[in-house]
């Protein structure tokens, strides 16, 4: 299997989520739906690689399940619990708001929902197909080359480092959604605290210019 393999189905299938949720959105007219995706996209990529892909090619559900290893359960659990944290969070908001995500609030015309998809949509089927490599290419058992491959002797120290960086990353998230909560009540833009990491690139105390979670 190469990596043409992994990269294709991938891109098929979130190709065809981001459709979906086009139409979704353009059938309820809130384009927000292309936020809900990005959590979920991920995470359906995660279980397509790991099990719905030989289910589909007619393998049992429980064969498919005793045939993940260790790695293979730690990589879907944590793509899993990310995304669905993600996700209730989008939900939440969206239905807390009653309305469309105002940032969306110019592409309402015929036109503008036509661009959209070749400018919001589709783009965004190709990154979560780059992102989603960190995960589908292990799920698929797959060393690209031997030459990508750690050397035995550090591969627990590396599953340890990895284990370590996603749960560091994680509860950042968790607290920042904390914070952002308690800060609520003070009518005043969260700047401040963990938040301030996580939120975006850009979004650092100095920074008055962004929106609002």
């Amino acid at each position: 299997m190469t990596i043409q393999d992994i990269i294709v189905p991938s891109l098929g299938l979130h190709t065809g989520l981001s459709a979906v949720a086009y139409a979704a959105a353009r059938t309820t007219g809130r384009l927000e739906g292309k936020d809900y995706l990005w959590p979920s996209g991920l995470v359906i990529n995660a279980w397509y690689h790991a099990l719905i892909r030989h289910v589909a090619n007619g393998v049992p559900l429980s064969t498919a399940l005793r045939s993940l290893n260790a790695t293979d359960r730690l990589v879907l659990g944590g793509v899993t619990l990310w995304g669905g944290r993600l996700f209730y969070r989008i939900v939440k908001r969206s239905i807390q708001r009653g309305r469309d995500d105002p940032r969306y609030d110019d592409i309402k015309t015929p036109s503008a929902w036509t661009k959209a998809f070749f400018t919001k949509f589709l783009p965004e089927a190709v990154v979560q197909t780059t992102i989603s490599l960190s995960w589908s290419i292990p799920l698929n058992g797959t060393l690209i080359s031997n030459e990508f491959s750690a050397p035995r002797e550090y591969a627990g120290l590396l599953h340890s480092a990895a284990v370590g960086l996603y749960t560091v990353g994680l509860s950042m998230e968790v607290l920042a959604d904390w914070q952002l909560e308690r800060n609520k009540s003070s009518n005043e833009l969260q700047r401040s605290g963990v938040w301030s990491l996580v939120r975006h690139p850009k979004y650092v105390p100095f920074n008055a210019c962004t929106i609002p979670y």
